[in-house]
């Protein structure tokens, strides 16, 4: 039987063997690569769990120390022993607070076992960055896995940082006699995006050389193989133009996202007035920008009986709003405080009024307003920080390039 001729372009053995070579090489690699990225993020997430162990027990031998320290200055003076006989017990008793300490610290270490997770799944997320980037050569990768800590450490306290001041809020509303740390618990959000800033950005190296040390321990353990010395050239070239744009775009977004939190956080308006009876009333005005939500007045060591209520005008008329009549008793350990509920009164401008009665009636009054404070309190604070976050990786990572460019031609 004649076979059929051969046309040019159609299938032939040599092809089809050096085809389906090539492709068993292809899904070799491939495999290898995955098996890679599967050890990093294994790595990572053991490096990371590690790293937050090695965390509690620093903190847990500095309780020890201090502990330690106390109990041997407390023997000293009820036996009044000299320094001699302190060297002589120091070790016993340390041994002895090293065993109550030990078994302590695994309590407190089984108490927050569900922080193992978080950490474990973070260090995951670097390992696995700083693989993906090891085209970029050994610096650049590390750089990444830095820049990726930086990120995680910075979204979670600068978003728990903007978030709480509705709950700080709520309880300085609730608890009277923390009135004076309100200027220190509830700054600014500018303040607290500064503040913010700098715990992120130091908790986050602290983290990272912790994390990275474990790292290289485990990485032979694991059979992961060295990032190599140099990356290829013109591989970070992309990186550079996304993170230009990244940059640009962020910044535009920066200021309306900040005014869009400003809008939903809420705001209190506080102050205090000394009432007795050649002053028994007081008037003052509340220019509420935001919607009203909750007026508490307090007192401690006082005296008399103070009656509280809103109306929107200066002069005494029909109340708007009345809060309970607050009895003033002359206790300093004890708080008097009355509420008056705002809810359903539009912005604009209303007159608290304060009137004390009574025999030697005499107080200084204090009130905290609280207004504003939605829904969309959150979503605003994570646009802000997602915002930021990305802005500043985005700066640092041009920085970082900027550097290792320069550097390049100083070798040359």
């Amino acid at each position: 039987a004649l076979s059929a001729p051969h046309t040019e372009g159609s299938p032939t053995p040599m092809r089809d063997r050096r085809g389906g070579e090539i492709g068993r090489q292809r899904r070799a690699m491939a495999l290898k690569q995955d098996s890679e990225l599967i050890k990093g993020a294994g790595a990572g997430f053991l490096a990371g769990v590690l790293s937050f162990l090695a965390f509690l027990v620093a903190v847990e031998f500095l309780f020890l120390l201090a502990g330690f320290m106390g109990t041997l200055g407390e023997l000293a003076k009820l036996h009044g022993l000299g320094m001699e006989e302190q060297y002589r017990l120091t070790p016993q008793l340390f041994l002895l607070g090293l065993l109550n300490a030990g078994a302590t610290a695994l309590k407190h270490i089984w108490a927050i076992r569900a922080g193992f997770l978080p950490l474990g799944a973070m260090g995951a997320i670097v390992g696995s960055v700083q693989h993906l980037a090891g085209p970029l050569g050994q610096r650049r990768a590390h750089r990444m896995g830095l820049l990726t800590m930086i990120a995680i450490v910075n979204v979670t306290i600068l978003a728990w940082e903007l978030a709480r001041r509705q709950r700080i809020a709520e309880w300085l509303i609730e608890n009277p006699q923390y009135f004076a740390w309100q200027g220190m618990l509830l700054e600014s959000p500018t303040t607290t995006l500064i503040v913010g800033l700098l715990l992120s950005f130091l908790a986050a190296y602290l983290l990272w050389e912790v994390w990275r040390w474990w790292y290289r321990q485990l990485s032979p353990l694991l059979g992961l193989r060295e990032l190599r010395r140099e990356g290829k050239k013109g591989e970070f070239q992309k990186w550079l133009w996304a993170s230009e744009v990244v940059l640009a775009l962020c910044l535009l977004g920066l200021i309306p996202a900040f005014r869009f939190y400003q809008r939903e956080s809420p705001d209190t308006i506080s102050g205090q007035k000394w009432l007795d009876i050649e002053t028994p009333h007081a008037v003052i005005p509340l220019k509420l920008e935001k919607n009203p939500r909750r007026i508490a007045v307090s007192n401690i060591q006082g005296l008399g009986q103070v009656e509280v209520y809103i109306s929107d005008r200066a002069q005494e008329g029909a109340p708007l709003r009345r809060g309970e009549s607050m009895t003033l008793n002359d206790n300093i350990h004890r708080y008097s405080q009355s509420e008056v509920s705002l809810l359903g009164l539009p912005p604009g401008l209303y007159y608290l009024h304060l009137t004390i009665s009574g025999q030697d009636a005499r107080g200084l009054i204090r009130y905290i307003v609280l207004e504003g404070g939605t829904r969309l309190m959150g979503p605003a604070a994570w646009t802000l920080t997602l915002l930021l976050t990305t802005a500043l990786v985005s700066a640092l990572f041009l920085i970082f390039e900027t550097f290792e460019a320069s550097e390049s031609v100083r070798k040359m």
